[in-house]
């Protein structure tokens, strides 16, 4: 049985498996949604193994994708 791994390499995966679902989305890639779709569901099992919830890392994600969504909208208005 391997080691659990922390919680940050966890956390790193997740908002970018998050990022690329919300990508393919936009794109109306299903074969790509559901592969990140996938991942976020073993992350999220991961985290739980840790005794943690992914409220947290759901969270982080919101506040950098309104950040990301803020500064493309701010550039594009130059």
């Amino acid at each position: 049985l391997r080691e659990p791994r922390p919680y940050d390499v966890i956390a790193k995966e997740y908002l970018a498996a998050r990022l690329e679902a919300t990508k393919a989305k936009e794109k109306g890639d299903r074969k790509h949604q559901e592969q990140a779709s996938r991942i976020i569901r073993k992350l999220k099992q991961e985290l739980s193994a840790l005794g943690l919830s992914d409220d947290t890392l759901a969270l982080e994600y919101e506040q950098i994708s309104t950040k990301h969504a803020s500064e493309g909208a701010s550039m594009g208005h130059e």
